[in-house]
């Protein structure tokens, strides 16, 4: 994909819309067709925000899909969104046939092929979102057929207004439309949330919740670690420090409280009849050594291990769940 900046207006002429087809075929990977008269003046404008490219376009009498895949342009690492301003885009993928008006938007993944046509004069602001940098995230990122998100939904509506609003800024310095860029994938999940999840959950805590699902499941493993944690749940190791940040706490001190209170709750078991010595706990916990889980045990509970087997379950601090909400 070119994600540098271009403007182009479809003018008259013999030539004209071939070389209108050919600007659609090499900067979006799209196979245009178009009208010698009615699609005259269209226009589209484009500029990177970072990783992802933006356009704003205004269209007439034309249909899009995607150039097939031994294109050298071709746009299958990408999802399509539209915002759309003015006008109405209907498109036909796997079997189905959606129209999408003015003031919603649409999703579309061009690695199911797919025909949209613009009949009527249309705006809109349209984003190439890398797939994988939802990946990244976790998001979703990829579709079975055409996606036009609830616009009752007051997030999603934010959204369109969001990238109408971008949709205004090509004049921004690099370093701002990087930065609205990376907010914009951060964001992606509000529109890419499956339509029958009426709750709409958002990604990152579902994100969040499939890595302490993965650490409680793992923490027997002395060698687990922030890289085999974020392969594990599909998410840059960078991402998920950010999301454990964003609660209050690090990705690995989580791990840390977690081993401690598995063991509080283990050593609470041995104290009510099922025997099992400190050092087995440790090892089953992920420490490598009795002495360091003692020390690490103490400093959390205020008593060394040996001593809290003959207590009552510990509650004198909070759990590791807590320290994440």
């Amino acid at each position: 994909m070119n994600n540098d900046a271009y403007e182009c207006t479809l003018n008259r002429g013999a030539d004209a819309t071939a070389d209108w087809s050919d600007i659609l075929a090499t900067r979006y990977g799209l196979h245009c067709t178009c009208d010698a008269h009615r699609s005259v003046n269209s226009t589209v404008k484009s500029w990177s925000l970072g990783n992802v490219a933006i356009a704003r376009l205004d269209l007439t009498a034309q249909r899009f899909s995607p150039v097939r895949e031994h294109h050298p342009n071709w746009p299958g690492n990408y999802l399509f969104v539209k915002a759309i301003t003015a006008g109405y885009i209907d498109v036909e993928q796997e079997g189905q046939a959606r129209r999408a008006g003015a003031g919603s938007i649409l999703l579309l993944d061009p690695n199911r092929m797919f025909v949209e046509s613009l009949p009527e004069p249309t705006q809109l602001v349209a984003l190439q979102i890398p797939k994988d940098k939802l990946r990244e995230r976790g998001f979703r990122h990829f579709l079975n057929g055409a996606l036009i998100p609830d616009m009752k939904s007051p997030d999603v509506r934010a959204m369109s207004e969001l990238i109408h609003c971008v949709g205004n800024q090509a004049d921004a310095s690099p370093q701002f439309r990087r930065r609205v860029g990376e907010q914009l994938l951060d964001l992606m999940d509000i529109i890419l949330a499956d339509s029958a999840n009426q709750s709409r959950t958002r990604s990152s805590e579902a994100v969040l919740f499939r890595t302490r699902t993965f650490i409680a499941r793992n923490l027997g493993d002395a060698n687990l670690t922030s890289t085999t944690i974020a392969a594990a749940v599909n998410i840059s190791a960078n991402h998920l420090q950010r999301l454990f940040k964003s609660k209050g706490t690090s990705l690995m001190r989580y791990v840390w409280l977690a081993r401690l209170d598995k063991a509080a709750t283990l050593l609470s078991a041995s104290s009510a009849g099922r025997c099992s010595s400190v050092t087995d706990i440790a090892y089953q916990c992920g420490f490598s050594n009795a002495a360091h889980f003692s020390r690490a045990f103490k400093e959390r509970y205020g008593l060394p291990p040996r001593e809290a087997k003959h207590m009552c379950p510990l509650h004198s601090q909070r759990s590791v769940e807590e320290t994440t909400e």
